[in-house]
């Protein structure tokens, strides 16, 4: 069947419509009209192949990289970046539109980022001694010894590495780059016991990468597919790296969160903080701190500044790097946001960059009864924030709307939003 091409889903699939039904088409852009065979077609929907462009659309382009076909880490290398970045927008301003319906607010265009060689962070599965990437939505091994989204230094070490002697038994191999300081931390991740040959493996990278300033083992769980096991053995090196973030230090541990855009960071940060325009009489709230970036940022310049988290070891990062930086009106509390935000007291200023699962309603309940001044979003999935939005909208106005690419050939987007009392 032939079909026109008018969105491009969460998924960075074409989107079209067919007999009232809802068309997708991996490959297909805007603008662009296509022949295609259906491979499922359901009540509402249709899945389908690509078999030929008819039409082309005029911010098609050829992918950088050969992998793009198989490999699932990008997914829109075949738009230009210009067009990237319209999608992005529309894709905010659609959820708003569609979801909460606010409609008298303008999304701003995305703030770009380089296009490529931006990702501090590595993770790459290993089968029999081979580094590479899943296909897309399966199990199905693809080798890269290149991938155009690594941070330059982060790539050179990747392929010293995979011309060595790979041990058999490594399954993943997790790196970390701290961009100031270029410095690595690298994860070895195995469902098999630690062995002899990654101890030696790991104290020869050591050795030989200078970069590379520490290598830990974690055994996995055999029923997870979460990379990580409950414990980490260091084989060699140094516990952690130093990254130094609008004149703070931070430090990133084998398994905290830390934003993957060393370019884009610094400038989000900057923006949420301008947003909050923090006084010295403010006490602000980081509801899902991490390991405390943006906690300590507020930190200078208001009164007090408390960080809530779930996770462990975020916290304890969190707490280290509040003590690395001198910062003394600073407290952190490892606890669910929705179970611990109503103990706190009240607020002037709150952040909040929840997953991407968004904030439970209950969060959101507290802030609409303590009448917060003003609260700063960070959201990683525009269908969430505007839910969120939607909940808040009753005592809060959604003043604007800013999105950064930190993921460029990727469908996401990071988005900043600024809502204010009513």
């Amino acid at each position: 069947m032939e079909v026109d091409i008018n969105d491009i889903s969460s998924k960075g699939l074409g989107v079209g419509r067919k007999d009232k039904k809802i068309l997708f088409v991996k490959g297909a852009l805007p603008h662009e009209r296509v022949s295609v065979t259906p491979t499922r077609i359901g009540s509402s929907v249709i899945e389908a192949e690509l078999d030929a462009i008819l039409k082309q659309s005029p911010d098609r382009v050829i992918p950088r990289c050969p992998h793009f076909e198989k490999c699932g880490g990008c997914q829109l290398q075949h738009l230009s970046y210009e067009g990237q970045l319209k999608t992005k927008q529309k894709r905010i301003q659609d959820a708003l539109e569609r979801i909460a319906d606010i409609k008298d607010v303008t999304v701003a265009a995305v703030k770009p980022s380089v296009e490529f060689a931006y990702r501090n962070k590595v993770q790459l599965p290993v089968r029999g001694g081979k580094l590479g990437f899943f296909a897309a939505n399966s199990q199905d091994f693809v080798p890269i010894d290149h991938c155009h989204l690594h941070l330059k230094s982060s790539q050179t070490v990747l392929e010293e590495i995979s011309l060595m002697d790979i041990p058999k038994e490594l399954d993943t191999l997790v790196m970390k780059t701290a961009f100031s300081t270029d410095s690595i931390l690298i994860i070895f991740s195995s469902y098999a016991p630690l062995s002899k040959s990654l101890v030696g493996f790991a104290k020869k990278i050591v050795d030989e990468k200078k970069r590379v300033k520490g290598i830990y083992f974690t055994q996995r769980e055999q029923d997870s597919n979460y990379v990580f096991g409950k414990k980490f053995t260091l084989l060699a090196g140094e516990e952690l790296i130093e990254d130094n973030l609008l004149g703070l230090k931070f430090a990133i541990y084998k398994d905290a969160f830390y934003q993957v855009n060393p370019f884009q960071v610094p400038l989000l940060y900057q923006h949420v903080m301008d947003l909050l325009d923090l006084t010295c009489r403010d006490r602000v709230l980081d509801a899902f701190c991490g390991v405390g970036t943006m906690t300590l940022l507020a930190a200078r310049s208001c009164q007090e500044a408390i960080g809530i988290e779930c996770v462990a070891s975020s916290i304890e990062s969190a707490k280290k790097n509040c003590a690395l930086n001198l910062i003394q009106n600073a407290q952190f509390y490892l606890a669910k946001a929705e179970e611990k935000i109503g103990e706190l007291g009240y607020f002037d200023k709150v952040i909040l960059n929840p997953p991407r699962k968004g904030c439970e309603s209950s969060v959101l309940e507290v802030l609409k009864k303590q009448r917060v001044k003003k609260i700063v979003y960070v959201s990683c999935d525009p269908a969430t924030f505007a839910r969120d939005c939607k909940i808040l909208k009753s005592v809060y106005k959604l003043k604007s709307v800013q999105p950064f690419d930190l993921f460029p050939q990727t469908v996401h987007v990071e988005t900043v939003g600024c809502l204010e009392l009513i």
